[in-house]
C-alpha cells in the first residue's frame, strides 16, 4: 500500500483511496453477503437459518463472528456440538486465508465505491466506500479528533473483534460513518457519475432485505472533488461520526496501536479501516432507538426499582393491565413523544405494560436515563440490546423478561452532542431496523 499525498491519501481529511477485494464472478453474491454481526443477538434461529441457506457456498458469514455466540453457546452451520469463541475465531482466520489463496476473493478494485442500497420499503440509501485513518480517530470521551464516536463502547464487545483482527489477513466492514452533509451533495455528485463508473456488483439480498449495487470510481478528478467537498464539511476539526460500527472502529484502533508499539511502519495497511460514508441527512436514513430487554428480573421487582429510581416531580407513569392498550408500540411512542415537556418510554412484560413519562428538562435523553437506571439498580442483570419493538416484545412473552422501549432520537441532537465532544450512552440508536443494516460485501487486506 502506497501513501501518496494527493494521489491515494488525503491527510487533511484522513481518507485513503483503498484497494478493495471482492468475490470472483463464480460466487453467488446473495449467499456471499451477510448481515452485520451485531444483529439478531437473541435469535439463534435467524443465524441457524442463514447458515443453512449458505450451506457450503463461499460466504462472508464464514468470516465474521455473530455476537449471539458471545452471550451463550450456540450451534451453527449444522455443528454437532457448540464451538468456543476462540475456536470460531481460529476458523474465521483460516477461512480468510483460504479465500485469498483459492481465488474466492479474486477481484480487486482500487478506488472509491459508490453504493446504493435499496431498502425493503423501496427507499434508496446512498454512500461510498473508503478507508479512514485511525491516527485521526479516538473513542474516548471529550476526544477532539477528526473521526469521533457517537456512542460509548460496550467494553465486552471489543476483545473478540480484536482477537479476530490480530491474526486476520482481511477486514470486512459493517460500519457506517456519517457526515453532516445537509444537501447530501457528495452522494448526489457520485450518483451523477454513476454511468461513467464500473458496476462491481448489483444483486438482491437474502431475507427480504432489499438489494445493493456498487459502482467503482477510480477517476482522480472525481475522487479529488469528493475530497474537496469533505474538506468543506469540516467543523472544529471534526468531520466523521461513526453511526454504526463503533466497536469495529474501537477494535481496529486498539489493534493499530499495538502494531505501532511493536514497530509497525506508518504505511501499514492496518492503520486504516474500511467503512461506508453516508450523509446523516439522507432521507432514507431513519434513526431507530435500540431497546433494552432485561432478563431474569420479576416485573414487580423491576417496577418497584423503577419507581424508586424515578420518584419525584420529574417523572410519572401509567400502568395498563392489558397490553392491547398500547399494542402498536411504535405508534404509541410516536403519538406520545411529540410533547415539548415529556418523553415517553414503554415498559412491557408479558401482558403488562407501564408507560413512564420523563420531564425533558431533568432527563433530556431518555436512553441515558434508562442506562443509568440499569447500571445502578440492576448492575448484575443480563441485558440485551434489541432492534425493533416487535422483536423486543416477543422476548417478553410469558413474563420472563422486561422490555424497555424507547422513543426515536433526533438526528440534529445526536450531531450536536458529537460536535461538542460528548458521547451518547452505549447502543443509543440504530440506523434503521435489523433488516436494513449493512451487509458484508467488500473486504480489504490488513496484513
Amino acid at each position: 500500500m502506497k501513501l501518496l499525498e494527493g494521489k491515494n491519501y488525503f491527510s487533511n481529511i484522513g481518507l485513503l483511496v483503498p484497494e478493495v477485494l471482492l468475490p470472483n464472478d463464480s460466487v453467488d453474491l446473495s449467499k456471499w453477503a451477510c448481515i452485520a454481526c451485531d444483529q439478531y443477538t437473541s435469535s439463534s434461529d435467524y443465524w441457524q437459518n442463514y447458515y443453512s441457506f449458505v450451506g457450503s457456498a463461499p460466504s462472508a458469514a464464514n468470516l465474521i463472528l455473530p455476537e449471539i455466540c458471545l452471550s451463550r453457546p450456540v450451534s451453527l452451520r449444522g455443528e454437532r456440538q457448540t464451538m468456543s469463541v476462540s475456536d470460531r475465531i481460529s476458523a474465521i482466520n483460516t477461512t480468510m486465508d483460504k479465500y485469498l489463496s483459492d481465488g474466492t476473493l479474486g477481484k480487486t478494485f482500487e478506488g472509491l465505491i459508490y453504493v446504493e442500497r435499496t431498502l425493503p420499503d423501496g427507499k434508496v440509501r446512498s454512500g461510498f466506500i473508503a478507508a479512514l485513518d485511525l491516527e485521526q480517530y479516538e473513542f474516548k470521551k471529550g476526544a477532539n479528533s477528526l473521526i469521533r464516536p457517537t456512542e460509548e463502547t460496550v467494553k465486552e464487545r471489543i476483545p473478540s473483534r480484536l482477537q479476530i483482527r490480530e491474526n486476520a489477513p482481511l477486514e470486512l466492514p459493517h460500519s457506517i460513518t456519517l457526515v453532516d452533509d445537509v444537501p447530501n451533495g457528495i452522494c448526489g455528485f457520485l450518483s451523477s457519475r454513476k454511468t461513467r463508473a464500473v458496476e462491481l456488483y448489483n444483486f438482491d439480498l437474502e431475507g427480504g432485505a432489499g438489494s445493493i449495487a456498487g459502482y467503482g470510481i477510480s477517476d482522480f478528478n472525481t475522487i479529488s472533488s469528493v475530497a474537496a467537498m469533505l474538506i468543506d464539511l469540516k467543523k472544529d476539526n471534526s468531520l466523521y461520526f461513526i453511526g454504526d460500527g463503533n466497536h469495529s472502529f474501537a477494535a481496529a484502533k486498539e489493534h493499530w496501536e499495538r502494531l505501532k508499539r511493536n514497530g509497525a511502519p506508518m504505511n501499514h495497511p492496518a492503520r486504516f479501516i474500511l467503512t461506508e460514508i453516508e450523509s446523516m441527512h439522507d432521507p432514507a436514513i431513519v434513526l431507530e432507538p435500540i431497546h433494552r430487554v432485561v432478563f431474569n428480573c420479576d416485573f414487580e421487582r423491576f417496577t418497584g426499582l423503577f419507581r424508586d429510581f424515578f420518584k419525584g416531580q420529574t417523572a410519572f407513569w401509567q400502568e395498563y393491565e392489558d397490553a392491547a392498550s398500547v399494542r402498536d408500540i411504535n405508534q404509541f411512542l410516536a403519538e406520545n413523544s411529540v410533547s415539548l415537556d415529556y418523553s415517553v418510554i414503554v415498559i412491557v412484560s408479558g401482558i403488562r405494560t407501564l408507560c413512564l413519562y420523563l420531564d425533558k428538562r431533568a432527563y433530556p435523553f431518555p436512553v441515558a436515563a434508562m442506562t443509568d437506571f440499569i447500571d445502578f439498580m440492576l448492575p448484575d442483570a443480563k441485558v440485551d440490546y434489541v432492534h425493533g419493538t416487535e422483536d423486543a416484545f416477543i422476548l417478553t412473552e410469558g413474563g420472563f423478561a422486561t422490555a424497555i422501549c424507547l422513543p426515536r432520537p433526533s438526528k440534529r441532537e445526536i450531531f450536536n452532542i458529537a460536535y461538542s465532544g460528548r458521547i451518547l450512552p452505549r447502543k443509543t440508536f440504530s440506523m434503521g431496523d435489523a433488516d436494513t443494516k449493512r451487509f458484508y460485501v467488500e473486504s480489504r487486506k490488513i496484513r
